[in-house]
C-alpha cells in the first residue's frame, strides 16, 4: 500500500522516555549508527589483537537488542603461508565479551613462482542481547595467527574499507 500522507509528530513526543518512543512495536529499529574505516592497519610482525574498527552505541532499554553488521577488510600476502586471526568484541564498562569466537583466514602458498595473495571481506553479523543502558563499544580485533617465509602483508583496511553499523531493535 503506497504512503499518502507523513504523520506529523510534535517536537515535544521525540524526547527521551516520551510516549512516541516507547509506543513503538516490538522489532522496531529504534536508532541506527555506522562508521567505515579504510585506514591500514598493520599486524605484520605482531601477535597482539588490535582494533581494526569501532562503533558506540548507547541502548534506551536493556530489553532491547543490538544487530550488528560488520564487514572486515583484510589482505594477507607471504612467502609460504599467512593466518589471521579475528574476533568481534562487546564491550561494557571496561569488560570485554568475545561474540563470535575467533575467527581465522588463511592464504597459503601454491605451485609456481608466485606468492599466494588473499584480500576480501569477512562479515560477521549477529544479534546481541546486551541487556544494558550502558554504553556499548562494538569492535572487530585482529592479529597474526601464524605465517611461514616472508611475511609480506597482514592487514586490515589495506586495499579496501571496513564497515560496522548497529542498529538497536525494540525487544
Amino acid at each position: 500500500m503506497p504512503l499518502t500522507r507523513v504523520k506529523k509528530v510534535p517536537t515535544a513526543n521525540l524526547v527521551q522516555g516520551s510516549s512516541f518512543l516507547t509506543s513503538v512495536p516490538t522489532g522496531s529499529v529504534v536508532q541506527v549508527v555506522g562508521t567505515t574505516n579504510d585506514v591500514d592497519v598493520s599486524r605484520t610482525g605482531s601477535t597482539t589483537m588490535t582494533d581494526s574498527i569501532s562503533q558506540v552505541i548507547t541502548p534506551s532499554s536493556a530489553s532491547n537488542k543490538i544487530m550488528v553488521v560488520a564487514n572486515h577488510h583484510y589482505t594477507l600476502y607471504a612467502q609460504t603461508y599467512a593466518q589471521m586471526k579475528v574476533r568481534l568484541i562487546r564491550t561494557v564498562g571496561g569488560s570485554d565479551t568475545s561474540l563470535l569466537g575467533e575467527n581465522y583466514l588463511f592464504a597459503q602458498h601454491g605451485s609456481g613462482s608466485y606468492y599466494p595473495y588473499d584480500l576480501g571481506g569477512l562479515p560477521m553479523n549477529i544479534l546481541d542481547a546486551p541487556s544494558t543502558t550502558s554504553e556499548i563499544t562494538y569492535h572487530i580485533q585482529f592479529a597474526k595467527h601464524g605465517s611461514s617465509g616472508l611475511l609480506y602483508h597482514l592487514h586490515a583496511n589495506h586495499y579496501g574499507t571496513s564497515s560496522l553499523i548497529l542498529m538497536e531493535i525494540k525487544g
